[in-house]
Parts: C-alpha cells; sequence; structure tokens
C-alpha cells in the first residue's frame, strides 16, 4: 500500500482503488456494502509511516542505485530476463557490504502478475 486513505465508512483504502469505485458510481463501502454518505477521502498518515518504517527496518524498499547488474543476462524467458548483479548494503553505524543477488528484470507487453 502506498497511498491508504480512510473513507467515510472507517476503512482504509489504497487511493487509487477506492477512487476506481467511485468511478463506478458505486456509493456503497467496498468492504459492508453499507450506503456512504459521502466520498471523501482522508489520507492515513499513520498506516502510511508505519508502512515506511516497516520496509526501512526490513529492508523491503531497495534503491537502484545499490544495485549493479551485468550487461547481458544469464537467463531469458517470455517477457522477462536474469542478470547477475550484487546490492550494497548499509547495515547499522553506516558500514556497508556487497551480496551477490540475481536481479528479475520485466519487459513491457505482459500485462498482469504470474
Amino acid at each position: 500500500m502506498t497511498d491508504p486513505v480512510i473513507c467515510a465508512d472507517g476503512q482504509t483504502y489504497e487511493r487509487h482503488a477506492i477512487e476506481a469505485w467511485f468511478a463506478l458510481g458505486m456509493m456503497t463501502s467496498p468492504s459492508t456494502g453499507a450506503a456512504l454518505p459521502h466520498r471523501t477521502l482522508t489520507q492515513n498518515i499513520v498506516l502510511r509511516n508505519c508502512i515506511e518504517e516497516w520496509q526501512e527496518i526490513h529492508g523491503m524498499h531497495l534503491r537502484r542505485a545499490d544495485i549493479v547488474m551485468e550487461a547481458i543476462p544469464c537467463a531469458a524467458g517470455s517477457f522477462k530476463n536474469v542478470y547477475r548483479g550484487s546490492l550494497r548494503i548499509t547495515v547499522l553505524g553506516g558500514d556497508s557490504k556487497t551480496v551477490e543477488v540475481a536481479v528479475l528484470k520485466m519487459r513491457r507487453g505482459k500485462q498482469g502478475c504470474f
């Protein structure tokens, strides 16, 4: 979730998802089916901050600048290539180390996830 918002039903939704729901003309809660008195959305700043903090602690958010990959793929398939690479990880205290990784690069053309 990248942009959590609170709807009139008190539930939190991803902004683009609830806006798409409203664009369909829906005036009911996607969660409960109850009628919504309004379409006002309020940012869920606390949840967004918790998600960002969790990502930082657990290393789920990698900066592209920390990944170096070879120019030629070591494997290729439908709409994807796999490259050998390295990832620079900064640990507590400011020290960093480099680990070898496999980098999956998706090519345009295929919609959806597997």
